[in-house]
């Protein structure tokens, strides 16, 4: 059974579903507008903010090699859609789940390991922290990331993502790598960002999948309705690489800060070769954030 749980200050209340940890509401208190796409209307996507672990994107053939043997898992991982995570810590103004290696999850992932999400609500900001232990014997391979939508109108929930535009915190030379039919990333770039700040979601922007790009300048971007103004601003200081994504003409629009990118084209699928892993050693721990800041 699905429980939800939900912390409030005098600015914002949010609610984070069990199943998934899950972030599945962001509602404020000035205006009364929830922030969150809520994964409501077919046929477009009906999750919300699924968490990305131990990979992200798909894999060649979904599968990778790992000390000789081969092993499946499906696109973004284990943890998204999850039963078995559990509530770690409930405070006044934080919330933290965890899960931790099993027998089911050591079936497609033959690490042992404990996984912990906590949301941390201040004033008008939410910060999602990822926390990952090794408690194995073996280095530990991993991809962690964040994948929030977030509604294109707080007054029309009709509005598609082509009413509204990106601004990044600094002015950008950006590529972004193109996406194959399986998802997997392709030996070619396309420019999105000539020298400026701002991008323009236009109608056929991810006919080819989601932007990803590398090693941006920008450490933060904001969402703005046209007619509405600013939305949502999103800080990704520490991740290397961010995705960008929606459905055509949907009325969410996707931002995702990623640890690492689903796996290239050429990817020999041997996982401690993996583009962009993180390779975390016996006994060692890792945490990474981003934050949500809400314009009411």
């Amino acid at each position: 059974m699905n429980k939800h749980y939900r912390i409030e200050n005098d600015n914002l209340i949010i609610a984070v579903n069990q199943i998934g940890a899950e972030l599945s509401s962001i509602r404020s208190k000035i205006n009364n507008r929830e922030y969150l796409w809520q994964g409501d209307k077919k046929p477009f996507w009906n999750e919300q903010s699924p968490i990305l672990f131990p990979n992200i994107g798909s894999l060649k053939n979904d599968r990778y090699l790992f000390n000789g043997k081969s092993y499946h898992l499906n696109k973004h991982g284990f943890i998204r859609g999850n039963a078995d995570i559990k509530l770690a810590n409930s405070e006044k103004d934080s919330l933290s789940f965890s899960l931790c290696s099993s027998e089911q999850t050591l079936k497609q992932y033959p690490f042992y390991f404990q996984f912990i999400a906590t949301f941390q609500l201040k004033e008008n900001f939410i910060t999602t922290t990822y926390h990952v232990l090794n408690t194995g014997n073996q280095i530990l391979y991993f991809s962690v990331g964040g994948h929030p939508g977030f509604n294109c109108s707080l007054i029309n929930s009709n509005d598609s993502f082509d009413n509204c535009f990106i601004t990044f915190q600094e002015n950008e030379k950006a590529n972004t790598s193109l996406i194959s039919s399986e998802g997997l990333i392709l030996n070619q770039k396309k420019l999105i960002l000539d020298g400026d700040n701002k991008l323009m979601l236009t109608k056929n922007i991810f006919d080819n999948d989601a932007l990803v790009f590398e090693n941006l300048k920008s450490h933060s971007l904001t969402i703005h309705n046209k007619k509405e103004g600013k939305l949502v601003s999103v800080s990704f200081n520490e991740y290397p690489f961010l995705g960008i994504w929606s459905q055509f003409n949907a009325p969410f629009i996707c931002i995702e800060p990623w640890l690492g990118i689903p796996d290239l084209i050429d990817s020999n699928q041997q996982l401690s070769d993996k583009s962009g892993i993180t390779a975390l050693e016996k006994s060692e721990e890792y945490k990474i954030s981003f934050t949500i800041e809400i314009h009411q």
